[in-house]
């Protein structure tokens, strides 16, 4: 736990945030999601708490290579799957944040992300939420390029589509 004064930057008191990670089945992708989440320059307190839906792969390995950086919560026994919403709102009742932001198993934050986000929020008192713009990602030849969701292939090549 931080002492109170490294919670004042600029005199800014940055709030802490709850990162809630629904998962089932994501061994291949939890690790990376986790990682950018760890990855993050926030200066506030991050907790990342990952809620499983009942997976039956590795992803309980994955997630538990993290250590105390993360926070699992499994799926009651007596409950039946209810899906990524099932397993946000378990992960919301487990936050101990004030701030609450949401990734998916199989996204990632880019850098920054959850500075900007909380800026946002403090800039305008009024505003109770925030929310972004997302990217998609695909790799041509090893390399990741993003482009913005929902925006047109100038080009597509076998399986590949290529974004500018």
């Amino acid at each position: 736990m931080k002492a109170p004064s490294e919670y004042y930057i600029n005199k800014i008191e940055m709030k802490g945030i709850s990162v809630i990670i629904p998962t089932y089945n994501r061994e291949k992708l939890i690790g990376e999601a986790i990682k950018s989440v760890l990855d993050q320059d926030y200066n506030g307190n991050v907790e990342i708490v990952i809620s499983d839906d009942g997976s039956t792969d590795n992803t309980v390995e994955v997630v538990s290579s993290f250590g105390s950086n993360v926070t699992f919560l499994h799926k009651p026994v007596d409950c039946l799957s209810q899906g990524a919403s099932g397993a946000r709102n378990r992960g919301i009742l487990k936050a101990s944040q004030p701030y609450i932001c949401f990734l998916d198993s199989d996204d990632l934050y880019l850098p920054g992300h959850l500075k900007k986000m909380v800026s946002a929020l403090e800039a305008k008192s009024e505003f109770s939420f925030a929310i972004c713009n997302s990217l998609e990602m695909v790799e041509i030849n090893n390399k990741r390029v993003y482009r913005l969701s929902g925006q047109k292939p100038i080009l597509t090549i076998g399986t590949w589509k290529i974004f500018l």
